[in-house]
């Protein structure tokens, strides 16, 4: 099982009728906007120098996916 069925950043692609998608795909809501030094390069930075950057999450799936094992940022879904 992946560390995101259960997360509260999950947003897992719909069927039309609201159930979950049988591709068991969707995307990790979770972001994060940091400062960094003038002198830090990030690749595909493309902001003016001291501008903040903001990491995303990616795709995720449902299902026994090995480098979504674990993650440093779930949250259990609110019941």
């Amino acid at each position: 099982m992946s560390a995101c069925e259960d997360c509260k950043f999950a947003k897992w692609k719909l069927t039309e009728t609201g159930r979950k998608h049988p591709d068991r795909t969707g995307r990790c809501t979770w972001s994060k906007t940091v400062r960094v030094a003038a002198s830090v390069y990030a690749a595909g930075y493309n902001k003016p120098i001291g501008d903040p950057i903001t990491l995303t999450g990616g795709s995720i799936e449902r299902g026994n996916i090995p480098y979504l094992a674990r993650c440093d940022v779930f949250e259990r879904m609110p019941k």
